[in-house]
């Protein structure tokens, strides 16, 4: 992805207190993308990792905010993406990195479904909904999950139903979107440049 292919738009990346949040995030902005990020929750050390993320995408001459945010509470997340909209500009281009599902516990059970569901798929739920309505009325933008690779133990029964709920998720939203301009996609862990260069293709697509 060259210089300047996501000139003058707003990507958001959410949940990018890991590696690869950290990675996608300055990708976007050497792409030429102004970069916002927000933690998965409402953590310090989280914001902390946040700001630093912001700062080299800052070295890129992008503009940029950093939220702390429970990507769980809908109301918080609307209410702070309205206000991160006013300030900076619309959002084109929403990266979901907060797929946080408990590991499968270690006495082989089958874990807490619920926990699953709420860490894992819940927080893709929030996002799309937060930024959604904002993307239709303005008939363009992507919104984009990154999910882990599928568990292969059957322990982890909780987290593939997590999984399984982001995927129905992004293609119910897709087909309910197509129409008004808005593309939601879910896409697997892979390295930065490969998801670099699809995200750059899916955005091109969505705001052609």
């Amino acid at each position: 992805m060259s210089t300047g292919d996501l000139a003058g738009r707003h990507a958001l990346v959410a949940g990018a207190a890991e590696g690869l949040g950290r990675a996608l995030a300055t990708g976007l902005a050497a792409a030429g993308a102004n970069v916002s990020v927000t933690t998965r929750h409402d953590d310090l050390a989280e914001e902390v990792t946040a700001n630093s993320i912001l700062n080299e995408c800052w070295s890129h001459g992008r503009e940029g905010r950093a939220l702390r945010l429970d990507l769980t509470d809908l109301e918080a997340v609307v209410e702070a993406f309205v206000q991160l909209e006013e300030e900076l500009a619309p959002i084109d281009l929403l990266v979901s990195l907060a797929f946080d599902a408990p590991r499968t516990p270690a006495d082989g059970s089958t874990g807490d479904w619920s926990a699953a569901i709420e860490a894992g798929a819940t927080p893709a739920f929030v996002l799309a909904r937060a930024i959604g309505p904002s993307m239709v009325s303005r008939r363009t933008g992507l919104i984009a999950a990154v999910l882990p690779p599928e568990p292969e133990a059957r322990a982890d029964a909780p987290l593939r139903a997590a999984r399984a709920a982001v995927v129905g998720l992004c293609e119910g939203l897709a087909a309910e979107w197509a129409e008004s301009g808005v593309a939601v996609a879910w896409l697997d862990e892979a390295e930065p440049p490969q998801l670099l260069a699809r995200l750059s293709r899916d955005a091109d697509g969505a705001n052609s």
